[in-house]
């Protein structure tokens, strides 16, 4: 059975509170409101749809009187004996994050009245032609205006427990002293008028935006609830930012859906510049202890990632590598007699570097992983031998692999499978990632899940987007636990080199869309080091996790590009289980590293 909200008009399975807007199915429509607002200046008539939208307390309307517009509320006698004190401590309290109010006595009730700002263009709102820098400085401003606001609470030892930026309001710009940015909005919490929480604890009933809620709110872990729960939120709030998901976060039922497992955020934002997403990240555990402590510490991170990230674009000296790589079966298939279906080249001429690795698709009907990826290597050497540069390495990599898949498929016909190419039979593909070296810039193009990594003194961060299904379906809206419902199958791969289609015309074509990778750009300095990886080097919860990748490379400084590269294939390799009886086939796969370390001209 459910219950008709006269707040919002909507059907709500909860007999008490609506599932929509929170309003007090119970008490609302009771006592309906005076129709009267009364203010010094004679106040204003209110129209019956507005009294009904005032069925319950923390419901409210706006109203322009007095030069001024206020947020109301309505608290009938029945309201007011039970939260009165509460509501009067409330109106007490000064606090920067809560907008001024007032109580105004009525022969029926009391109006709770609260200054409200002007509608403001919201902050997020992406700006043509802004740039992944401008887009950050932009949230840097607004990650500190919700600092100083969320602080101003912490001092008084309360946390914005129902984080909603659907109830930010902007009063103006900030006028705290030795502000770094004109940006600054002077933020107050709208949803805070009636009701405050203090750290480590919860009221019974709570109604928050389930894709902003922290994970110790949701489990109702009391102890907790603290400052660092706000750092959640304000990171919450930046990885939305940056994904183009605001004001209510990606599709679906929210974090707690997929455990509070966010999808890679370079999903949503592939140019995101480097260094940004381990502070993220970092404010986005589960675990309140590993957060930032507070959100001027989490701001503080954010904002030397951003000047980092300036500053590795300004580095203006000369620079040299060193690259390694190292392939082998792994021990696993080695003990089935498979091959090795991977293939890697590293190829450097002092003044340019081209390295990649590849990964040969085993389960297609027709050629082979090993053969798709031998193949596609000698291809993109060819292309590259005649010179790149990083404004032409986009066309030159994509004409490569077009011409990669052209010629598997070529290959097939050939051979004489051409009838089998018809009937829907599997063509041999590989993935691909790419990495070209000139100057002080690496380009990088990938189809499929392998992976480049960039390791630095900080973090180790993913800077291509795996070309599986998971990814495109996220790109393309669906929520992040319908993936996870996918289980195994959302790895699957939507693009490589290789496979084809058939035409209109019954005859078997390459997809251009499905073989087009794709190609970013990144500054690189002294001291980096760029790893690339099939995935039995790294996958998450089977081989080697990437902060593994940064240990052994942080451990191990001293060592060459290619002693590098043996060493994280080993690592990889002894998490490869041979077959035994109870697993016949085995747990591994084929390994594959290049690592490429950055120095600067001695």
């Amino acid at each position: 059975m459910s219950a008709l909200c006269p707040t919002c008009g909507k059907q709500s399975q909860d007999q008490e509170f609506c599932d929509h807007c929170n309003a007090d199915l119970v008490m609302s429509g009771l006592s309906l409101p005076p129709e009267r607002f009364p203010l010094e200046s004679g106040g204003a008539v209110l129209t019956l749809e507005q009294r009904r939208a005032l069925g319950f307390p923390e419901a409210s309307i706006l109203i322009e009187a007095e030069g001024q517009v206020w947020r109301v509320h309505w608290v009938s006698e029945r309201d007011w004996r039970e939260r009165g004190a509460l509501l009067e401590r409330r109106l007490d309290l000064q606090i920067p994050a809560l907008p001024p109010g007032r109580m105004v006595e009525d022969h029926e009730g009391r109006w709770l009245v609260f200054e409200a700002a002007p509608a403001s263009p919201l902050p997020w709102a992406a700006r043509e032609g802004e740039g992944p820098l401008e887009n950050l400085q932009r949230l840097s401003a607004a990650v500190h205006s919700l600092t100083i606001a969320l602080e101003s609470l912490h001092q008084n030892s309360f946390v914005w427990l129902n984080f909603d930026p659907n109830a930010l309001e902007d009063a103006g710009p900030q006028l705290a002293p030795l502000r770094a940015s004109a940006d600054w909005r002077n933020f107050r919490f709208t949803n805070l008028d009636l009701e405050l929480f203090p750290f480590q604890s919860m009221p019974e009933r709570l109604r928050v935006h389930p894709h902003f809620a922290a994970p110790e709110v949701v489990q109702f872990r009391v102890d907790d609830i603290g400052p660092r729960t706000d750092v959640y939120h304000l990171a919450v709030f930046a990885y939305y930012w940056l994904a183009g998901q605001l004001p209510d976060g990606l599709p679906g039922n929210g974090p707690e859906a997929t455990d509070f497992s966010l999808p890679f955020l370079r999903v949503f934002a592939p140019e995101l510049p480097e260094g940004i997403i381990p502070v993220v990240m970092r404010s986005l555990s589960p675990n309140p202890e590993r957060r930032h402590a507070t959100p001027q510490a989490f701001a503080h991170a954010f904002d030397e990632s951003i000047i980092t990230a300036y500053q590795r674009r300004a580095y203006a000296g000369n620079l040299r590598w060193e690259l390694g790589g190292h392939t082998r079966t792994g021990r696993s298939k080695s003990e089935l007699q498979r091959d090795n279906e991977d293939s890697i080249v590293v190829k450097d001429d002092v003044h340019s570097a081209l390295a990649l690795v590849a990964d040969g698709v085993s389960t297609c009907d027709i050629g082979s992983g090993s053969l798709a990826s031998t193949m596609a290597t000698i291809a993109i050497e060819n292309a590259f031998a005649e010179g790149c540069t990083h404004d032409t390495f986009a066309e030159t990599a994509g004409a490569a692999t077009q011409r990669s898949s052209q010629g598997l498929l070529e290959w097939a016909i050939a051979q004489g499978y051409r009838a089998e190419l018809v009937a829907g039979k599997d063509l041999m593909g590989t993935t691909l990632t790419l990495a070209w070296l000139q100057g002080r810039q690496l380009s990088l193009a990938n189809l499929g899940d392998s992976r480049a990594y960039l390791i630095t003194a900080q973090a180790v961060e993913q800077l291509t987007v795996d070309g599986d299904l998971a990814s495109d379906l996220l790109a393309q809206g669906v929520p992040p636990e319908e993936i996870k419902e996918l289980g195994a199958m959302a790895r699957s791969l939507r693009a490589c080199v290789g496979g084809c289609t058939i035409g209109d015309d019954g005859e078997p074509s390459v997809l251009p869309e499905s073989c087009t990778p794709k190609v970013t750009h990144w500054p690189i300095i002294p001291g980096d080091v760029i790893m690339l990886g099939t995935d039995g080097l790294v996958e998450e919860g089977f081989f080697l996790e990437p902060q593994t990748l940064a240990e052994i490379v942080h451990a191990n400084q001293d060592r060459t590009a290619a002693e590098l590269a043996l060493m994280l294939v080993e690592a990889a390799d002894q998490m490869q289980r041979p077959p035994s009886i109870m697993e016949p086939d085995g747990f591994g796969d084929n390994i594959s590293c290049v690592v490429i370390k950055i120095k600067g001209d001695v």
